[in-house]
């Protein structure tokens, strides 16, 4: 329970006696929640209102308000959670919601899974473990509803312990993302409770309780309202900004029915059938963010609080101004310390600021030829900036897209980059079309596409990707090495196209290539001379359904880099509610959640294209594991991986 009272959400009226967490300094909205509120799960209470102690068989339960520092989903973002399942159409809810490129929490209870003590003598049906494995396949969370739905402010310690212990003992295997989340039963908690729970070793990892934002007391519905009706309603008791968690249940009065699937897909996408009562969808436009979305909670593979480590590069200079300026924010070892530095170019050239083992020194200048006087403002221009070891000396050159080609500059590893041209590739210059569209010069990287310790050039062509191979001395011609990605594949966006990242997916040395389209990532493997295999990676994690394509701010920080330090590239971006990462497990990205969702976030200013658009993945402290920067209005902030 991470030591708190309770941990619980919705958005409801506010307790100035919580304790607010210390502010950070990353973004113009800094304070966070640690205590949230707990709201009512009745049909008997109104919206907001507390379940009674006499309802809960307690003398008390938890009335903690929610600070006004509390960050809520933002405006039409939704969570839908189901409770007291699985039923008998559970599975084929979650495979839908799947389809729908939607990822929901389904909190059980372990007395329904077969295997284990039944209900009730009057409630003996169950249904297979394996279902739980599919449903997290799909990309939903498991939750911990207790054994036998017991009120757990009615029970002493030892029932807690029990009907909390034997159900997490359960879900644990099926729960991949470290997100070890509860709901009580009926929404009764107290102090008392939450006391039982942070002293048991075991039982102290859960997040919760949860509670909600809008439920109309569903599981009540089948016995006068249609599916539409009760749906309706359920949208009706939403907040203003139609935000917020939703409670649903996938067991109801009628069980074993398809109840709550067809008044999901009220809520979704509409139902034809007259009975149903919903033709078109009740939420048209929201998009769906599973519960590790809030700000606040705290999973076991969580990033560290941002903290700034670098003022250079803050909106006190030129750098917010234009997105030739904050576009070129770039990671590298240009010293061959062992040490991650950054590199920005600015008007007067490149700036960078030296890596010391977790901060940076102040920018200094070490190239004066990619100015604005000598006409590198542009974004075709100026945001193809690359740090990279091109020749394999240990320290990060400088490599930007001009006019005539890429153009490279040796780092001396001291104090700058060469003057003079040192590697040049003609074959990406404007004659040749590389500064037509976004998705094309946004799409050139370096990468060693061969393992040969080398750093090759390679972009997005409208016939697909082409590479220039660096044999040491000189990049040569453009070879076609994969006809995917393509404009007439619907690639030509900057959206999709200018996301086009290389790295190692398979730890096997050779730099593979996603990029990412409307359904989500799509990644071809390298076999050292060309690209293959291309399949979908990622569905949904990174989809349009999603809102991954809405902005820069959201696209341009998609990123590659090993984060879980097991030499596969894992897959990383910000979204309206924080960082997500989706981890490799050498044919797909899986395990998808939010390694951090108290920052970075939209309500932080980060959904403007001069903060979340230079969101990057750098290893700032030599550990092995990428962590997460970007470019605040206060510098480079950065959360350490855990």
């Amino acid at each position: 329970m991470k030591k708190y009272a309770l941990l619980l959400t919705g958005i409801m009226a506010c307790n100035p006696t919580a304790r607010v967490e210390e502010p950070t300094l990353t973004s113009q909205r800094q304070n966070l929640a640690s205590v949230k509120t707990l709201v009512a799960t009745s049909r008997t209470f109104l919206p907001g209102e507390m379940p009674t102690a006499q309802y809960c068989q307690t003398d008390t339960v938890s009335e903690y308000g929610l600070p006004p520092q509390g960050v809520p989903f933002p405006a039409n973002t939704i969570s839908l959670t189901y409770d007291d399942g699985p039923d008998a159409y559970t599975l084929e809810l979650a495979r839908y919601l799947n389809q729908k490129g939607i990822r929901a929490t389904f909190f059980i209870n372990g007395c329904r899974i077969k295997g284990h003590p039944v209900c009730s003598p009057s409630d003996t049906t169950q249904y297979p473990e394996s279902w739980l494995s599919e449903m997290v396949a799909k990309g939903h969370r498991i939750g911990n509803h207790t054994e036998n739905h017991t009120l757990l402010t009615a029970d002493d310690p030892e029932r807690r312990r029990q009907q909390l212990g034997a159900t997490q003992q359960l879900i644990d295997p099926y729960i991949r993302d470290g997100y070890f989340l509860v709901r009580a039963p009926s929404n009764c908690w107290n102090a008392s409770v939450a006391e039982t729970i942070n002293a048991d070793p075991y039982l102290s990892k859960l997040e919760g309780t949860f509670g909600y934002d809008s439920s109309y007391g569903d599981w009540n519905c089948p016995t006068s309202e249609t599916p539409g009706q009760c749906a309706q309603n359920i949208v009706n008791v939403l907040p203003p900004g139609r935000n917020g968690i939703v409670q649903l249940h996938d067991r109801n009065v009628a069980p074993g029915s398809d109840y709550t699937l067809k008044l999901t897909k009220c809520l979704v996408e509409g139902v034809s059938d007259p009975s149903v009562g919903c033709p078109s969808a009740l939420l048209p436009g929201v998009t769906y963010v599973p519960l590790d979305a809030l700000a606040g909670i705290r999973g076991q593979f969580s990033f560290a609080t941002p903290e700034v480590v670098a003022t250079e590069f803050s909106d006190n200079t030129a750098w917010p101004s234009h997105f030739g300026y904050y576009g070129t924010v770039r990671a590298g070892d240009i010293n061959g310390d062992g040490h991650t530095d950054v590199c920005a170019r600015g008007p007067d050239g490149v700036r960078c600021a030296l890596s010391q083992r977790g901060t940076f020194s102040a920018a200094t200048l070490w190239h004066t030829g990619l100015s604005d006087n000598l006409g590198w403002l542009p974004p075709e221009y100026s945001t193809t900036l690359q740090l990279g070891d091109v020749d394999h000396d240990g320290n990060a050159d400088l490599c930007a897209r001009g006019v005539d080609g890429l153009y490279c500059y040796k780092s001396n590893g001291q104090n700058g980059f060469a003057a003079q041209l040192t590697w040049w590739a003609g074959m990406f210059s404007d004659a040749n079309g590389w500064n037509a569209e976004e998705s094309r010069y946004g799409s050139i990287h370096l990468a060693d596409i061969d393992a040969d310790g080398d750093l090759d050039a390679c972009g997005r062509a409208p016939d697909g990707i082409v590479c220039a191979h660096f044999n040491g001395s000189a990049f040569g011609s453009l070879q076609t090495w994969a006809s995917d990605f393509r404009d007439d594949m619907g690639w030509a966006p900057a959206r999709y196209g200018s996301t086009l990242r290389f790295a190692d997916l398979n730890a096997d040395g050779k730099a593979d290539v996603c990029g990412r389209g409307v359904n989500g990532l799509r990644c071809l493997v390298s076999n050292g001379t060309a690209f293959v295999n291309g399949t979908n990676w990622s569905w949904p994690a990174f989809a349009d359904v999603e809102g991954w394509h809405t902005s820069r701010a959201r696209y341009r920080s998609f990123q590659l880099a090993d984060v879980d330090g097991d030499g596969r590239a894992d897959a990383c971006g910000r979204n309206a509610t924080g960082i997500v990462c989706a981890f490799s497990n050498g044919a797909s990205f899986d395990r998808t959640r939010h390694v951090y969702n108290a920052d970075f976030i939209d309500a932080n200013g980060w959904g403007l294209d001069k903060y979340g658009s230079t969101v990057m993945l750098a290893d700032i402290n030599n550990d092995g594991h990428a962590d997460v920067c970007g470019r605040g209005a206060y510098g480079i902030a950065c959360a350490r991986a855990p």
